[in-house]
């Protein structure tokens, strides 16, 4: 089955076809994908292994200089929110939603001064970041940090390779982190040409998902806009979730990537609700290159997002923004947090 891929993502969010390809823009359908828990355990082998054959295709690099990602604790808020039972996870109740910061919004600082600009990001008020280790701090170091200032942690981004090649590592990694999310932060090109790539994708997901489980940590995918590629009319994004046991492996929807695909967030948070506890918050601003801004600086509708969030029991709302120009990164992320306050998530 070919792709419908588009030269580059540049047209109004309404819509267009170009030669080189189509845009589909539609409203999402009723949130009728997790058909419950008879459908997915069907997915499962009774081993709880791979629902499909090979889970180790060729390894490429993640985003991003490090390992980002900490899924905050937060014990007095999270308290009884959630238990494991087996392998399964039952949410008892909700649990208002915690404002992070992913540091991929500050990389550069954190490179220079990892300790000073933690100090940094708590000194504005987050409560919580979504961080990891790097080559001169090992996670239980940046564990101790965040200890220390009071921040919690929003879950581990990682490669789909570092998960397959060297899965103990990452999860102590993720363990000394003291996390239970693993968050697959982007899937490499040869993982998603064609529609069978991407189910061949979910079973291998679904595989690792069972195995994280296992070591009581939670795999979750973090979108950007190629999911929004078509397949026969259908998204590539739809394609994987299709395929996927829901209770394994869970969304991290991203709100700019998903409207840069040119669709709705608002729409997809409905969809897959319960099924999103960690939602990245970034916004977009106006104009063809459609750039990134602080949160609650841009287009999107952010009474509607944080209604859908709550709605759909998300758990942790991270602010994000991969270029802050003509700000700062530490300024946007203030600016982002400050529009949070308002809004009376913090």
């Amino acid at each position: 089955m070919s792709c419908d891929v588009p030269a580059a993502i540049v047209p109004p969010v309404s819509g267009s076809e170009t030669s080189q390809g189509v845009y589909r823009h539609s409203a999402a359908p009723p949130n009728t994908h997790y058909a419950g828990a008879a459908q997915a355990a069907a997915r499962r082998d009774p081993a709880g292994g791979a629902a499909g054959p090979d889970c180790r295709p060729p390894a490429l690099a993640v985003r991003g200089f490090s390992l980002w990602g900490i899924r905050p604790r937060v014990e007095c808020a999270l308290a009884g929110s959630s238990v494991f039972l087996g392998r399964s996870l039952t949410v008892a109740k909700a649990v208002k939603p915690v404002v992070a910061l992913q540091l991929y919004t500050v990389r550069n600082e954190v490179e220079a001064d990892y300790p000073g600009t933690l100090k940094q990001v708590a000194a504005m008020g987050y409560p919580a970041v979504q961080a990891g280790p790097t080559k001169k701090y090992k996670a239980k170091a940046v564990r101790k940090m965040m200890d220390d200032l009071g921040l919690a942690s929003a879950g581990v981004h990682v490669g789909i390779e570092q998960l397959q090649d060297e899965f103990g590592a990452t999860v102590d990694m993720i363990k000394d982190m003291r996390d239970e999310w693993a968050i697959v932060a982007w899937m490499p090109e040869e993982r998603r040409r064609t529609a069978e790539d991407w189910r061949r994708t979910a079973r291998q997901m679904t595989g690792i998902g069972a195995r994280l489980l296992d070591a009581g940590i939670r795999l979750a995918y973090h979108n950007h806009s190629f999911e929004f590629y078509t397949f026969g009319g259908q998204y590539g994004y739809d394609i994987f979730f299709g395929a996927v046991d829901p209770d394994l492996v869970h969304n991290e929807i991203d709100t700019y990537w998903v409207r840069h695909g040119n669709e709705d967030p608002v729409a997809y948070l409905k969809k897959y609700a319960g099924h999103i506890q960690i939602v990245h918050f970034k916004d977009m601003g106006k104009g063809p290159d459609r750039p990134m801004v602080p949160v609650g600086e841009g287009i999107l509708d952010w009474p509607a997002i944080i209604t859908a969030c709550k709605k759909g029991r998300t758990r942790w709302m991270c602010v994000e923004q991969d270029t802050c120009d003509p700000l700062t990164p530490l300024e946007a992320a203030r600016v982002s947090l400050e529009n949070c306050r308002e809004w009376g998530l913090v």
